[in-house]
């Protein structure tokens, strides 16, 4: 049923466009024979997309459901489509279908062969789609598969139709909508899967699948019973050097006492009845909080533009190889970070100084995630030398008076 579910959708949305390649020449179909056939696969971390193409050399692109899929997933659909396409509507005369996911190739031969052992399937990453695409195997004995070296510069046809495949896979990532979801192949399934909503069947790693299930509850209820002193869940993680590593300790004790409710402000030691007043010490009229002396205390406002004039100059350095418009984009957040923007800090509140850092992917949703978590550390680390910066000037002019 899924095999004709699948067959029906790809019929439906072959398209009659002449095919365009990466630059400014034209190939149609006189150029490339419809006997060669081209397989991508393709995931995108940042969003948890993976798609699947295959060209004749018309593109056609299927997406692959659920968030716990891998470009693994993404290569293999793209072949078992390829398979189903062709013994439905080519079945009459012989094919070659090329991709550039050696492991399948090398695994199609070895099924072909018959010459895997009883328990290869055990443990084998995406194993449903695998078994899937060895059903289709065993009727599309006409097909031939070969291996393509992938981003080739190469004018042969195998080539061409690989850069068309991985053009199409890659960019149909931004236009998802546009694209029908591939059939979920149930059917070869193990006879019991784990299943999670959002996310789809866990065929392996599921212990640690549990565990990091389990992690993220715990990190969900720390953060709000703690007034959100600790990290959110979905920040990037914070590095480990200035905690482990780092000769000079006292970023690392300012934030111990930061996130554990026990910076000794006025605020609180006026609510434990050691102080009769918990008015700013430096004369603010105002109650002395955490927020207050971090974020509001003009006593430490040329700490603040420094230190955001060196953040500037760092993100500057990591963005040297990106897009204009992004680099634009990240650098014209800098500005707010120490502010209480709504759009960089959802949960309300600015917590910089307890080393968290805010959410700006859904600012800049093309940045890369390697940029992201360059970015993330850097201003991380920068957040709580600034705060260990204040508080340590906020104990030097206490014992001054």
């Amino acid at each position: 049923m899924n095999m004709t579910v699948l067959v029906c959708i790809l019929r439906h949305y072959v398209t009659t466009e002449p095919l365009r390649f990466r630059g400014t020449r034209d190939y149609t179909y006189s150029i490339l024979s419809r006997c060669q056939w081209a397989t991508d696969g393709s995931c995108l971390d940042d969003h948890r997309s993976v798609t699947s193409a295959i060209v004749d050399p018309q593109p056609v692109v299927l997406r692959v459901s659920g968030t716990n899929a891998s470009s693994i997933h993404g290569e293999v659909m793209a072949l078992i489509a390829a398979g189903l396409v062709i013994s439905a509507h080519f079945s009459s005369t012989s094919h070659a279908v090329h991709s550039d996911h050696l492991q399948s190739i090398r695994l199609i031969e070895d099924i072909r062969s018959d010459t895997l052992p009883p328990n290869f399937w055990a443990h084998k990453p995406a194993r449903s789609y695998y078994r899937w695409l060895g059903n289709v195997l065993s009727r599309a004995h006409d097909i031939r598969f070969t291996h393509v070296k992938a981003h080739s510069s190469a004018s042969d046809a195998p080539s061409l139709l690989n850069r068309q495949a991985d053009d199409a896979a890659s960019s149909a990532h931004y236009r998802s909508s546009s694209f029908p979801l591939a059939p979920i192949p149930t059917f070869s399934l193990d006879n019991f899967s784990l299943w999670c909503p959002l996310v789809g069947f866990i065929e392996n790693n599921v212990l640690q699948f549990i565990t990091s299930r389990l992690s993220q509850q715990v990190s969900h209820r720390l953060f709000f019973d703690s007034n959100q002193r600790m990290p959110s869940p979905v920040a990037p993680r914070s590095p480990t050097f200035p905690y482990e590593r780092s000769s000079a300790g006292y970023s690392a004790v300012v934030q111990l006492y930061a996130r554990s409710g026990q910076l000794p402000t006025r605020g609180l030691l006026a609510s434990r009845g050691m102080l009769s007043s918990c008015r700013c010490r430096f004369g603010c009229h105002a109650a002395e909080s955490p927020d207050h002396i971090f974020n509001v205390c003009p006593t430490f406002d040329d700490f603040r533009r420094s230190t955001l004039a060196d953040v500037h100059q760092k993100s500057i350095a990591l963005l040297h190889g990106v897009t204009p418009h992004i680099r634009v984009q990240v650098l014209d957040v800098i500005p707010s970070l120490l502010s209480s923007s709504a759009l960089l800090w959802p949960h309300g509140s600015n917590t910089w100084f307890l080393g968290h850092t805010p959410v700006i992917h859904h600012l800049c949703p093309l940045l890369s995630s390697r940029i992201l978590c360059a970015l993330s550390q850097l201003w991380h680390i920068s957040f709580i030398h600034l705060a260990a910066r204040i508080w340590g000037c906020v104990q030097r002019l206490s014992a001054s008076y």
